[in-house]
């Protein structure tokens, strides 16, 4: 085992340290690493109460595989921090004692959601444990550029804060966008749909919001990224730990949960499925390639089957939808051949990825309810056998709402990150890294918490 000044370059520590006595430079390390475990453990537990809604002690120490001593400390200190409430339920008929019930507080913290698609933007309050404490939507112009769609979120904003429960604070802004986004900073690197390229958004946002809150933390994440995430958190893929998620409205892109772990990629840019080539000779993309599995099945290649009486634009493809829904033969038509295309590229992405579920969304979705028949015949020419009897294909479960409820999610951990660190709890920075064992929780290392210890 090394020393703990071997993690900070050498026996003399840093400069700030040299005057300290060794013995007091080996408590300080102690408390820095307690606290990253107390910040770690109660995250965890946090994390729990949003996912579930509601949840007794008893299960939360079932799901951490930490004492129940430990939990009724964990919980206390959340519920000092303002973030849950901790009853004794009445009633019952077992005997014993009910374990207690663990909820959020309804005016506790806060996530924003933000959704920005091509010609509208959605904008929700989300409280701790996923309740929408607030809603609007607001329509975005034509070719909309990026300081204008900050200046109508910030608007849009401004209402619903005005109408949150009384003592609640937003905490994080998640931000959806239809287009690949640059993880660490947040920066939309191409949003063709939008016209976008290189855009800071996530600190055009902060700094626009941080005028009325400041130091508010804003995360970005792409639109099929936050789907996926969603639906696997919340939607139909719940308790499925590999799911791909295909977003298809204007533009086509996926979201892909492996081992029930995302897969974005080295730089954020994965999943876009829309981009791979599934006919040589096919039509040209907006990407400047041909054949893409976009330029077959997107809105536009809908447009074109269907023919110019439907129109086009974001409204375009639900048009035609609602026409072959009521039996228009043109538009009938339209939709049976995307949704034979859908199935082609779909069974692509099974004999690489081997999914249990693939979740269809935006109005490819409704494509797969009108066309289910043709998306298995074409999925069935290319699977290969294993892969015919293994995959679901279905709607999502969160309807239009996937990426919205995925931007929540990511808001919340922009809260995790920064209610439960150095600004609430007096976290320590330091560079030791906690290791969580199978459930999750850091172990191994003693920490108080309100009476209770951590043991490993």
């Amino acid at each position: 085992m090394r020393p703990v000044w071997a993690e900070r370059g050498g026996p003399g520590g840093s400069a700030l340290m040299a005057g300290i006595p060794k013995s007091g430079r080996r408590q300080a390390d102690s408390a820095k690493r307690q606290s990253d475990v107390r910040g770690h453990n109660l995250a965890l537990v946090l994390r729990e109460v949003h996912l579930r809604g509601r949840v007794t002690r008893a299960e939360l120490t079932d799901l951490s595989g930490l004492n129940r001593s430990t939990i009724a400390g964990l919980v206390t200190d959340l519920q000092g921090m303002g973030l849950v409430v901790d009853r004794r339920p009445g009633g019952g008929t077992k005997a014993g004692r009910p374990s207690h019930l663990v909820t959020a507080r309804d005016d506790g913290p806060y996530t924003i959601a933000v959704d920005i698609d091509v010609d509208r933007v959605v904008v929700a309050l989300v409280g701790v444990g996923g309740t929408v404490l607030g809603r609007a939507e607001a329509e975005l112009p034509c070719a909309v550029g990026p300081a204008t769609a900050v200046r109508i979120v910030d608007r849009t904003l401004k209402r619903l804060v005005a109408g949150a429960p009384r003592g609640s604070r937003p905490s994080g802004v998640g931000v959806s966008v239809p287009g690949t986004v640059r993880r660490e900073d947040g920066v939309v690197h191409a949003a063709p749909n939008l016209g976008w390229s290189d855009v800071p958004l996530a600190a055009l946002l902060s700094t626009r919001l941080g005028r009325r809150h400041p130091g508010l933390g804003v995360r970005v994440g792409n639109d099929a990224d936050l789907g996926a995430r969603a639906e696997h958190l919340r939607g139909v893929a719940r308790g499925i730990d590999d799911v791909v998620y295909l977003s298809g409205n204007v533009g086509v892109g996926g979201g892909i949960i492996a081992g029930g772990t995302a897969l974005p990629g080295a730089r954020g840019f994965g999943g876009e499925f829309g981009h791979m080539v599934v006919q040589l000779d096919g039509p040209r993309c907006r990407c400047g390639g041909t054949g893409c599995f976009e330029a077959l099945v997107g809105s536009a290649a809908l447009y074109a089957l269907a023919g110019p009486r439907y129109g086009d634009g974001p409204d375009g493809a639900g048009r035609i939808v609602a026409a072959a829904r009521a039996g228009e033969p043109d538009a009938a038509r339209a939709v049976q051949e995307v949704a034979g295309r859908l199935g082609t590229g779909l069974a692509s992405v099974v004999n690489l990825l081997d999914p249990r579920m693939i979740v269809v969304g935006g109005f490819l979705g409704e494509v797969l309810d009108l066309g289910g028949d043709a998306v298995d015949r074409a999925m069935c020419r290319h699977l290969t056998p294993v892969g015919r009897q293994a995959v679901r294909v279905c709607p999502p479960g969160l309807g239009h709402d996937s990426s919205l409820v995925g931007a929540a999610e990511l808001g919340f951990d922009e809260l995790l990150d920064s209610a439960l660190g150095p600004r609430w709890l007096g976290l320590s920075a330091s560079g030791w890294s906690p290791r969580p064992n199978a459930h999750g929780v850091v172990t191994g290392m003693p920490v108080r918490t309100t009476g209770a210890r951590l043991t490993g």
